[in-house]
């Protein structure tokens, strides 16, 4: 799911930036799925065109502390790697089930976060059962350095087509039933369900992911 949903606001982001525009507000309470599964980017209210001057107030940074990127903290003006910190963040707590810099409102301790350490690398063993490749991906998107990110959120579309190519299947076993998970969990609602139920019928053991040969 998480490998869906961040190519969905991926793609959303390409077009955004293909355009000129830049969302500058990146976060997870505006990101929404559909009844039809389909990902949509919400509130594009702070974006505005890229090199525009900005909107606001002097001294005014718009944007979600958690969520926005340490250049743009730092006064920096904002470009489209600043929309993909946003989205490695949501992707982050996502599959960690826990805003980076924690649960904390104070505003100072999330950047004294955001600048200082920045935020745990998934590849570190954080979440076990994200698969690498996603997870690789997703430490890219949230690197404090902008430059660390990929370009454009064309790129980091590419890259996720790329993953999910090569990522192998996770095989899983109960009784009779046998069921292959993609590693980068990319599967639509129907399926998913279809996993759920046939998992739930009788205890049994996850095998080692298999190679593109089905050999372990």
């Amino acid at each position: 799911m998480a490998c869906a949903v961040g190519l969905g606001v991926a793609r959303a982001l390409a077009a955004a930036h293909e355009a000129g525009v830049l969302h500058r507000d990146v976060k997870s309470t505006n990101v929404g799925i559909t009844r039809q599964d389909s990902v949509v980017l919400h509130d594009f209210g702070p974006a505005r065109l890229a090199g525009e001057s900005a909107i606001t107030r002097t001294g005014v940074t718009m944007g979600t502390p958690q969520f926005m990127a340490p250049e743009v903290i730092m006064g920096a003006a904002p470009g489209p790697t600043a929309d993909l910190y946003g989205l490695g963040v949501c992707l982050h707590f996502m599959l960690t089930g826990d805003l980076p810099f924690g649960p904390a409102a104070e505003v100072g301790a999330v950047v004294d976060s955001a600048l200082g350490a920045g935020i745990r690398p998934l590849s570190t063993g954080l979440f076990p059962f994200t698969p690498v490749n996603l997870a690789l991906l997703v430490d890219r998107l949230c690197a404090r350095e902008a430059s660390a990110r990929p370009r454009t959120a064309a790129e980091a579309v590419l890259e996720w087509r790329a993953g999910r190519r090569r990522a192998p299947a996770l095989v899983v076993r109960r009784g009779r039933v046998e069921v292959r998970i993609p590693a980068d969990g990319a599967v639509d609602a129907e399926e998913l369900r279809r996993i759920v139920a046939a998992l739930g019928e009788d205890d049994g053991r996850t095998r080692e992911p298999e190679g593109d040969d089905g050999t372990a």
